[in-house]
């Protein structure tokens, strides 16, 4: 089954105005005004009839999307991304120790040790009443980090319905919003439609207008991304388009059980540049293996070792053999 969506996005894979039809009646378009974006994707499967097993693949979030519905445009590689350790490498040591205080609130400590980049974090976690779906899932849930420099960014999610979910994000530095965004999805059967709002000030707001950029430059670019997923019993291919010339694709296998592999390949044809990757995940009764390999020369590797319930063993490590570099990470977790 093949699952088509359409998107906004800038050079950095960000949400930029612009307006435009993608194939098979999606429809992307922006309002622009001064400080703030009005974003609305939406993306629709070929079919609600065609039901394609998912057994094995890698669940990543709660942006994985199931068979028949293509969910938002920004989860669309998601699961490679719980697969390549890329998206997962750090230096230094880390020690993270989370603990309960009460039945819906956690408070987690994260201490980092890596010369001018350490830093203490505090993370709080709500998981809220209002509407329980299960034993593993309430809404709403509110997430707040703050670091010893006073810079806090919070995120708030809420299901109004199996069919309606809201995410409200905020970051500030010290006493100074640096920005903000409030997003709404609705998934139906076989589509998806998100509305955003970013960097809203009602105090600067004026209007609203329409909008389509493109610069020579290529600094910023505002367009119609064009991206698809074709998923199969145990394997799933995804991929990006960008009328600037970028092309994404990433591919994952469930080969058995314990083991998927993964690969990922990133084209700038203006440019004429490309990456490729490829790696894998081992999953073991007490451990979790993560390999990959880059065609410009990297190998990087991170393992995680449950010691006891609730002690998790984590090193990370990145060899650059065209550079000669070496990144290498330790870190002890404590708590549930």
């Amino acid at each position: 089954m093949l699952k088509a969506l359409c998107g906004q996005a800038g050079s950095s894979g960000r949400a930029g105005p612009g307006a435009g039809v993608g194939a098979g009646g999606q429809t992307f378009f922006e309002i622009l005004s001064e400080g703030t974006h009005f974003c609305l994707v939406m993306a629709s499967s070929t079919s609600a009839a065609d039901q394609i097993p998912q057994e094995g693949l890698q669940e990543t979030g709660p942006d994985h999307v199931s068979a028949t519905n293509p969910g938002p445009f920004d989860a669309l590689h998601n699961d490679v991304r719980g697969i390549l350790p890329s998206f997962m490498v750090f230096q230094g040591a880390r020690f993270s120790f989370q603990k309960p205080v009460g039945q819906r609130l956690a408070l987690t400590h994260n201490l980092v040790l890596n010369g001018a980049e350490s830093t203490y974090r505090l993370q709080t976690t709500y998981i809220g009443a209002l509407r329980q779906k299960g034993a593993q899932e309430a809404y709403p849930i509110c997430i707040g980090d703050v670091n010893h420099e006073g810079k806090l960014s919070a995120n708030i999610i809420h299901e109004l319905s199996d069919n309606v979910k809201l995410k409200y994000q905020l970051q500030t530095d010290g006493s100074k919003v640096v920005g903000t965004a409030l997003e709404s999805e609705y998934h139906g059967v076989d589509y998806c439609a998100g509305l955003k709002v970013l960097n809203y000030n009602p105090a600067k707001s004026r209007g609203a207008e329409f909008q389509y950029q493109h610069t020579p430059e290529l600094a910023e670019y505002s367009g119609l991304n064009f991206g698809g997923r074709y998923s199969g019993d145990k394997w799933s291919l995804s991929g990006t388009l960008s009328p600037i010339g970028i092309v994404q694709t990433s591919y994952i296998h469930n080969i058995s059980q314990n083991v998927t592999a993964a690969c990922e390949l990133e084209m700038q044809l203006l440019q004429r540049q490309a990456q490729a990757s490829i790696g894998a995940k081992y999953q073991f009764r007490t451990s979790t293996f993560r390999a990959q390999i880059t065609s410009g020369g990297a190998v990087m590797g991170f393992f995680e070792k449950r010691l006891a319930p609730a002690f998790t063993f984590v090193i990370s490590a990145v060899l650059d053999h065209a550079t000669s570099d070496t990144t290498f990470g330790m870190a002890l977790n404590i708590g549930q």
